[in-house]
């Protein structure tokens, strides 16, 4: 079987694609990490305001070399009121501009403090109810 030349691009650009992503170095996690953080917390306190230790993990981070893409996934978690709440989410980022973020799921607790001020929860965390 012989392609032409462009089919023949389309298909080791479909199978190079992936490993145009690499791993973040430590200096994009971390930095990608603080910023989701932020966000996540920024969003949860009005629902269930944080009463104690607070943690972020950055699960996932990938860098495209091409697009200039930072990609990741996380989870921040603390201590309430009504004991251990989570939130998991996803961002992206191009080139240094602002985050794109989407929240995944979230901890029982912080669901029903969402569903009960619902009209008052941010939007993305509405969306983001199981």
């Amino acid at each position: 079987m012989r392609f032409s030349a462009p089919a023949l691009g389309l298909i080791l650009a479909a199978f190079a694609a992936p490993a145009l992503a690499e791993p973040c170095s430590p200096q994009q996690t971390q930095d990608v990490g603080a910023q989701m953080g932020r966000t996540a917390r920024d969003h949860v306190h009005p629902i269930a305001p944080v009463q104690g230790k607070q943690i972020f993990n950055v699960e996932k981070c990938e860098f495209g070399r091409v697009s200039k893409t930072i990609t990741a996934t996380g989870k921040y978690s603390y201590l309430g009121d009504g004991g251990l709440y989570w939130v998991t989410l996803q961002v992206e980022q191009k080139d240094g501009a602002d985050l794109a973020v989407k929240f995944t799921d979230m901890s029982k607790n912080l669901g029903e403090a969402v569903r009960a001020q619902q009209s008052a929860a941010p939007a993305i965390l509405v969306a983001a109810l199981p």
